[in-house]
């Protein structure tokens, strides 16, 4: 099983669209201790908090902690601590990340790290037969509800290619 590291908006991202659970049933599945904090303590009773302290309690996502902390305060700023964490530990574990965020998948690039984003994911869950055609439009539909920006010319590559 291939293993990935979600940063926040992709919790939430895969949370919103409903397709979280079906994520840690293909992938073993981590978070960042930033990204559990940002998405569970402080996002509290919004969308992805549940359901990430839920997956995290049946052990379905591993909460790991990246060993070099400098670079970590170092990657703060401009980013957030979790995609920072997230950064480093895809680094220090040459471990695929889940990236929305533009700058984060800069600064991904420039370090050599494997990144992708939510709707990658959202695509192999559709070609590995876990979410059917109407599921992937829906999915990404409620994305964009929720104020996930998706450009249309994504949206449209995404879905020419079905």
């Amino acid at each position: 099983m291939k293993k990935i590291l979600l940063d926040s908006s992709a919790v939430i991202a895969l949370s919103s669209a409903g397709v979280i659970e079906k994520v840690t049933e293909r992938f073993e599945v981590f978070v960042a201790e930033g990204v559990y904090e940002e998405v569970y303590r402080r996002g509290f009773c919004r969308v992805g908090s549940h359901e990430l302290q839920k997956l995290v309690e049946n052990e379905k996502v591993q909460v790991v902690s990246a060993q070099d902390r400098e670079k970590v305060k170092l990657l703060v700023d401009p980013l957030g601590t979790g995609e920072a964490e997230t950064i480093v530990l895809a680094l220090e574990n040459s471990i695929p990340a889940v990236l929305d965020d533009r700058i984060a998948r800069r600064k991904a690039y420039e370090l050599g790290i494997e990144f992708f984003g939510t709707l990658k994911v959202l695509r192999f869950l559709y070609d590995t037969g876990d979410l059917s055609k109407e599921e992937l439009v829906k999915a990404i539909k409620s994305l964009r509800e929720v104020g996930f920006r998706i450009s249309e010319s994504l949206i449209s590559k995404v879905l020419e290619t079905l």
